[in-house]
């Protein structure tokens, strides 16, 4: 989850002419009251985790991402971003989808499910994650009368959950396949110095046996008023229990990117 940049004021701006412009000129072109704003950026994901199924005769078989199915290292995601402010409030909509193959010897016998792997046998594993936040956002100030942005946000977020194991040799395959909606209570935050910005964030959602969390921090310098570059560490952990299957599972990892406000 990503919240979309705001122009720091300035008190003066030169011009070519060495002369400099009011403050009611500063304030318009820092002006964030009510903007839109796209941001794109490459998330370099790195994936943690575990995963179980049972069996029929009620058996719990577990397997860690990196150290049973080789889901180490990291790949790179399109994350976007879309924010609407009006004043004190904003709406972000913000997305991406995780999608990795990845095959793996086994060093010990696998069960999974009624899935069975043998020693030195091949597994093939295909991991997929989509997540769409719907976000709303209030601040209790703003840039123009406190230097700051500070408030609380809540969201409405679809994710889904796709694993599916297969055996090269038998093509015996086993699938954990879930959708999760959830709403998430949480904070944001921006301090502005310069031509750069600060943001801060975290959400979450916790249950009896679940919470999903989202966290991240960036920064943005803005050479101009309508582009900005980014860099951001972003981070989602999700620890969902569903009928016989427990999906444990933290994506996380920098991003850099560039935005586009109107």
């Amino acid at each position: 989850m990503l919240f979309a940049p705001v122009r720091s004021p300035r008190a003066q701006d030169a011009s070519d002419d060495g002369s400099t412009s009011s403050p009611a000129d500063a304030a318009e072109k820092s002006s964030h009251d009510f903007t839109v704003s796209v941001r794109a950026g490459a998330w370099i994901v790195f994936v943690e985790g575990e995963v179980e199924d049972s069996s029929g005769s009620g058996r719990f078989d577990t397997l860690d991402l990196t150290d049973d199915l080789g889901f180490d290292g990291a790949t790179a995601t399109f994350l976007g971003t879309g924010n609407l402010r009006l004043g004190r409030h904003d709406i972000w909509v913000t997305g991406f989808n995780y999608s990795r193959d990845e095959e793996e010897s086994a060093e010990s016998t696998l069960d999974f499910g009624d899935l069975r792997v043998a020693i030195d046998g091949s597994v093939v594993t295909d991991l997929d994650f989509v997540d769409v936040n719907f976000i709303y956002g209030y601040s209790f100030t703003t840039f123009e009368e406190h230097g700051v942005r500070l408030g609380p946000t809540i969201a409405v977020s679809y994710s889904s959950f796709d694993i599916e194991l297969e055996e090269e040799a038998t093509g015996e395959e086993e699938e954990i396949d879930e959708v999760f909606p959830t709403v998430t209570l949480g904070a944001q935050g921006a301090v502005p110095f310069g031509d750069f910005l600060l943001e801060m964030r975290a959400a979450g959602v916790y249950f009896n046996t679940d919470s999903f969390e989202a966290e991240g921090a960036a920064l943005v310098w803005r050479p101009l008023d309508y582009l900005g570059l980014f860099a951001e560490f972003n981070a989602i952990y999700a620890d969902i229990s569903l009928n016989n299957e427990d999906v444990e599972v933290g994506f996380f990892g920098p991003v850099v990117g560039m935005e586009l406000r109107f």
